[in-house]
């Protein structure tokens, strides 16, 4: 295991050290994404990241099992009262001292016992009083810059699987890089709510039904990286993303 990748459980929070970023996990409220972020000590409130919430069809699953597996935090949720759908979140956690980019990948895998069931899932990222880049091609010259106040903004598969977000808080010279995996993509929206002056990032996953015995999944990358630099530093890391297998545990 990389020393500068590390978690730690306890009372179902998975506490993560990833070079010069540490952030929490809290298992039993998954809608909540990384919490307490701070990049080398200092605090990045500005951020929401990987917030996942939970499938319409039944209230916040119960943790059955979680553990910590060398530089990755796994847990399995028990099967919904309602839809019979269990799932299983595995954040893959590496951190690229080259590139000085902190990476926490989500795989999440769904699967039911009934006939037929419908498994669709919420995933937010945003920054607040920052601005938010988008491209449809990895190419650090295909980013499109929305900037605060911006209407809201469709993205779909069926345009380009390719769908990644740079968002830049430029106070703090941070990014964060995120892409659902062109395999996964389905669609995504740029939202801008001026009360909070945020913009977020709102994509939806596994649309469609879900057959009894059949398990899907979905990957998520994000990635914590400095401002300067950024979009070419994201390109590089989607594109060795999307080349990477998936684990062999999940």
């Amino acid at each position: 295991m990389n020393a500068e990748v590390s978690w730690r459980l306890e009372n179902e929070i998975g506490g993560l050290r990833c070079g010069p970023l540490s952030a929490a996990v809290r298992l039993n409220e998954l809608e909540l994404g990384l919490t307490a972020i701070t990049w080398h000590d200092r605090a990045c409130d500005a951020f929401r990241a990987l917030h996942i919430y939970a499938p319409v069809w039944g209230p916040r699953p119960a943790i059955g099992e979680a553990y910590v597996r060398g530089a990755d935090l796994v847990a399995t949720y028990k099967p919904s009262a309602e839809g019979e759908i269990t799932t299983q979140y595995y954040w893959r956690s590496r951190f690229d001292p080259h590139l000085n980019a902190a990476a926490i990948e989500v795989v999440l895998s769904v699967q039911t016992a009934l006939l037929d069931s419908s498994p669709i899932t919420g995933l937010d990222h945003a920054v607040r009083e920052g601005v938010v880049l988008q491209a449809s091609a990895l190419d650090p010259e295909a980013f499109q810059q929305h900037a605060p106040g911006h209407a809201t903004i469709q993205f779909k598969s069926n345009v380009s699987r390719v769908c990644l977000f740079v968002l830049r808080e430029p106070a703090l010279g941070l990014s964060l890089a995120t892409m659902v995996h062109p395999s996964d993509f389905f669609d995504a929206q740029l939202v801008y709510t001026p009360e909070y002056l945020a913009s977020s990032v709102r994509t939806r996953l596994f649309p469609g039904r879900l057959e009894k015995g059949v398990i899907r999944r979905a990957r998520i990358g994000g990635w914590f990286l400095p401002a300067e630099n950024d979009l070419a530093v994201a390109v590089e890391l989607a594109k060795r993303f999307i080349d990477e297998p998936l684990p062999l545990t999940t």
